[in-house]
């Protein structure tokens, strides 16, 4: 298993996905999604080094999500019990419920699955040229997903 939870191991799709399976009541700890990715080094304790990392590699991932507009701190109003004190707790927002269950159609996917590699780069012209009036959430989401896809031909 891997030692990062970055976008060259889990697509944001796929983390976005791993948020949901493991969120109580619409919110999840960087613990509880660490726990599903590495279950064997966070059940060796959450005081050695390594699990310590693992929460860490969640943690940056949640920041850089958090960003683009995908997931959200719970905020607590002051006084409200917090479940889990001491570890701040996230949610998929509208937009990262939306990317995540995004999908093709199985007419689309059909028309798509038997281009030859000339109507794939009119597809991609087509593409790029959509791409410039997307919002920025959805740029930013676009180019990721290429980024991940591309980074597993190498």
């Amino acid at each position: 298993m891997t030692d990062s939870a970055n976008l060259y191991v889990f697509s944001d799709r796929e983390f976005l996905h791993l948020v949901e399976d493991v969120a109580r009541e619409g919110w999840a700890t960087s613990h509880d999604i660490a726990e599903q990715i590495w279950p064997k080094r966070m059940a060796e304790g959450a005081d050695n080094g390594a699990a310590q990392h693992a929460k860490h590699c969640v943690a940056i991932r949640l920041a850089w999500m958090r960003r683009y507009g995908c997931v959200e701190k719970r905020e607590y109003s002051p006084g409200e019990k917090q479940e889990k004190p001491g570890e701040t707790e996230w949610g998929l927002t509208e937009a990262g419920r939306l990317f995540m269950r995004g999908r093709l159609s199985q007419a689309q996917e059909a028309a798509l699955e038997g281009s030859g590699e000339d109507q794939t780069l009119a597809l991609m012209s087509w593409l790029a040229t959509n791409y410039r009036s997307v919002s920025a959430l959805g740029a930013n989401m676009i180019r990721r997903e290429w980024m991940h896809g591309a980074a597993r031909r190498r």
